[in-house]
């Protein structure tokens, strides 16, 4: 039985005339993980350069990267990078630029 991202994957494959199998063969390839690792990398990405430059709560990072769940995308975070969000811009920000939340 397919998944819902599998689901999604063969479609967007066939609409490339590739088969799921060998799109997901060449990004690995290409990119050294599958298309949902990727995503999450990005995504992680994108909130750890958010939590570094913004002064955004926690929340409206997690909604701009994707996630309408802010303790999902704390937990993902937290367990992919090691430190929770909070801890994270602390670790990140300039002593001058610290914000007193």
């Amino acid at each position: 039985m397919c998944t819902l991202p599998d689901l999604y994957l063969a479609e967007y494959a066939a609409s490339r005339g590739f088969s799921a199998s060998w799109f997901l063969q060449c990004f690995r390839q290409i990119t050294g993980s599958s298309p949902l690792q990727y995503i999450l990398k990005l995504r992680l990405s994108n909130a750890q350069s958010l939590l570094e430059n913004t002064d955004y709560p926690i929340g409206e990072i997690a909604d701009a990267v994707g996630y309408d769940n802010a303790l999902y995308f704390s937990r993902l975070f937290r367990k992919h990078i090691g430190m929770s969000p909070r801890e994270y811009r602390r670790a990140h920000v300039a002593p001058d630029e610290k914000h007193p939340c």
